[in-house]
């Protein structure tokens, strides 16, 4: 086979008008303009009469196979959006979480009665409510982008209302779901079903990781997680919005328990008391002044919740319980002498370690490492940020041992020494003859009225502090629950 040699570009032929470049390829002597694909194809022709080549002819079959054209895939239509897909994976959520508290309380019963709660909560927003339930999954998806409205109005959504249609802040106003409302309906279940549980206990399950709360949706078939792929920012647990606390649980149980139209029966406040005893190590003539307190001054059973123009952080059942703990932690005999040891030996699936969870002699090394990896341009996550410097503050006053805090907590309420060292006597002045026969109650005159000055008795401070932390709210507001027993139970004092 005879290869003849042409150049399109000048029209000259022959191999003695063409030479090789430095890759190999054949350029015209005369114009030398060819291009590098027409220099390939005739090095390849040339290979091809002479009958070497083999590498070349392998990248020509390779080019043929690109050369052909690729086959559009057709993408299928995206998913409608539908209240059906939404409820069903929202059931699914709330039935795991059903099953799982069941374990916890020992009530197998429970989940019957979430679901019958449930149901009774789809009928009320339907009789009630002021816009479609769908509304409250898409507002979700429409806050995360600027570009989701438009997404999902090309994808389609299911809603027999207006989209623009928003939940409203008043407390009159049925229209408002999240996320939070399945612990709130849980919550609600278990007051039905009287079993003593308190808000702080959902989060310290929720905490420790006993009751799942997040990434639930990822637990579901990918079929269920496709459905409502548009509106998977309503199961995200990341957002502020989300955060757990007894608070905010407590505002979303008041919410649901005025527009459900619930009359849920009376706290068990015996239970939620033993349980609280066997958490603190309090003897048991604690549980029983508290209950014979409560059955002489009933306070408020929360059977049935007003309709309040703003929203309530606290469940007034969990606050009249709270103060009566105080109380009957006072009504005990030694209380003032108690002594209290931390227990340390709760394993937390998500820990919040304080200031001394890392070693002494380890914090130097802790701290050079999260100098050495974490770039100094780098954004820092506060919390991380917050946990370094107080390492670094650990490490500054670790020579100094004067700095740390006290351990022992009967140091806050010493007696009071004069100049000579005798302890003063700490007695009430000014009563009157008929209160003589109640002064067994430790109540000082002026500490109810000046309660904001700070005279609160030492160990009342520590006590109402540690049972704060427990009820995962503010010491003022178990303060103020026990003050108010006390103006209740004591009418010697002029307020």
């Amino acid at each position: 086979m005879k290869s003849t040699l042409q150049c399109m570009t000048c029209g000259v032929s022959g191999e003695s008008n063409f030479s090789k470049n430095d890759l190999g390829e054949l350029v015209c002597d005369l114009c030398g303009t060819q291009s590098l694909q027409q220099s390939r194809n005739e090095t390849q022709d040339h290979d091809d009469a002479i009958g070497t080549g083999v590498l070349t002819k392998q990248h020509k079959v390779l080019r043929q196979g690109k050369r052909k054209k690729r086959e559009r895939k057709v993408k299928a239509p995206p998913r409608l959006v539908t209240l059906d897909n939404c409820l069903h994976v929202a059931q699914r959520i709330l039935h795991l979480q059903a099953q799982m508290l069941s374990k916890l309380v020992a009530d197998p019963e429970l989940p019957s009665t979430v679901k019958a709660l449930w149901f009774h909560f789809l009928h009320m927003w339907e009789a009630t409510a002021t816009r479609p339930l769908l509304n409250c999954f898409l507002e979700s998806a429409l806050r995360s982008q600027a570009n989701d409205r438009q997404r999902l109005e090309d994808s389609g959504y299911e809603s027999n209302w207006d989209l623009n249609i928003k939940g409203s802040s008043d407390m009159t106003a049925f229209s408002r779901f999240t996320y939070r409302d399945f612990l709130a309906l849980l919550y609600l279940a278990c007051r039905m079903r009287n079993l003593g549980i308190v808000t702080s206990d959902f989060v310290f399950w929720i905490d420790t990781g006993r009751l799942p709360f997040a990434n639930l949706l990822q637990q579901l078939p990918l079929d269920l997680q496709e459905s409502v792929d548009r509106v998977r920012p309503f199961f995200n647990t990341s957002v502020t919005k989300a955060s757990i606390s007894a608070p905010a649980l407590a505002e979303h149980i008041n919410y649901l328990h005025r527009h459900l139209d619930l009359v849920l029966p009376p706290f068990n406040a015996g239970i939620a008391a033993t349980n609280l005893c066997r958490a603190f190590g309090f003897p048991d003539e604690v549980r029983t002044n508290c209950m014979r307190f409560m059955a002489k001054y009933p306070g408020s059973t929360s059977q049935s919740f007003p309709a309040p123009q703003w929203a309530t952080v606290y469940v007034d059942c969990e606050l009249d319980f709270i103060g009566a703990i105080v109380v009957a932690i006072k009504l005990t005999r030694g209380w003032n002498l108690w002594q209290y040891e931390e227990n340390e030996e709760t394993l937390h699936a998500f820990p919040n370690p304080g200031k001394c969870a890392v070693l002494r002699k380890l914090v130097k090394p802790f701290v050079e490492m999260c100098k050495t990896n974490i770039p100094a341009k780098a954004t820092m996550p506060p919390a991380l940020a917050s946990h370094v410097s107080d390492l670094k503050q650990l490490l500054c006053h670790s020579s100094d041992v004067s700095t740390t805090y006290s351990i022992n907590p009967l140091s806050a309420f010493t007696p009071l020494d004069t100049a000579q060292g005798v302890p003063e006597p700490n007695e009430p002045t000014a009563m009157h003859d008929e209160d003589l026969t109640h002064s067994f109650y430790p109540i000082y005159l002026g500490q109810l009225r000046n309660s904001a000055l700070g005279t609160r008795h030492g160990a009342v401070e520590y006590i109402e502090d540690a049972l704060a932390k427990y009820m995962d709210m503010p010491p003022g507001a178990v303060h103020l629950a026990a003050e108010r027993w006390e103006r209740e139970m004591s009418k010697r004092y002029l307020f």
